[in-house]
């Protein structure tokens, strides 16, 4: 009897000899080899990289938040914003000088401020650092100007929510004026550094010799 039900056991049912190892074959992914794919983090550390070398990125971010609002427009939604009135009227003129280099009359200011917060910090330290830096220069007169919406994409929308409660939370509260004023004067300062702003190349246009 006991030879009858030691035929009916299954391979996983048989004692491991002493010695030996039952052995697993696992499969390897379908994309094994393949670097991983790129995170919000990974962007934001590029993006930073770039400013401290020196490396063009700020006529490439407006013009990434122009076309996400174009493609991804439903993603889009007006939050309201005070921006000190200097560092506002400079962007309305560098505004009205790229929509005429870059034959672009559906720029907004809301596509720089969504630049320019996508590449703010997004540590409460390094904010207020900015805030700080921005008020020095200014020896600590500013107007706070009124507040007005535009629209902006999601990932600048997700900091500017939370950008008041964050630097409250650090005992630095009402000085989210400043962090953002502080990085559109980054942006502005970068966009000059590179020039007039110019519609991209059309990869599908061919010269005809």
């Amino acid at each position: 009897m006991s030879a009858v039900l030691d035929s009916r056991r299954s391979p996983a049912d048989t004692p491991v000899l002493s010695g030996s190892f039952p052995v697993r074959t696992v499969a390897a992914p379908d994309n094994a080899g393949e670097p991983p794919a790129p995170t919000h983090d990974d962007g934001a550390k590029r993006r930073a990289t770039g400013r401290r070398s020196g490396t063009p990125w700020a006529q490439q971010a407006v013009t990434e938040s122009f076309v996400d609002a174009v493609v991804s427009s439903n993603t889009w939604t007006t939050h309201g914003f005070r921006i000190v009135p200097d560092v506002l009227t400079a962007l309305k003129v560098r505004l009205a000088m790229d929509r005429r280099t870059c034959a672009n009359p559906k720029l907004a200011v809301g596509h720089y401020l969504d630049a320019a917060l996508r590449h703010a910090p997004t540590d409460v330290a390094e904010q207020v650092a900015s805030a700080q830096a921005f008020l020095s220069q200014r020896m600590g007169i500013v107007d706070s100007g009124r507040q007005s919406t535009y629209r902006i994409g999601p990932q600048a929308r997700a900091l500017a929510t939370s950008l008041n409660a964050a630097l409250q939370e650090a005992d630095h509260g009402r000085k989210g004026i400043f962090v953002v004023s502080a990085s559109l004067q980054t942006l502005l300062q970068a966009l000059d550094a590179e020039g007039p702003l110019q519609r991209p190349p059309n990869p599908n246009h061919t010269h005809l010799f």
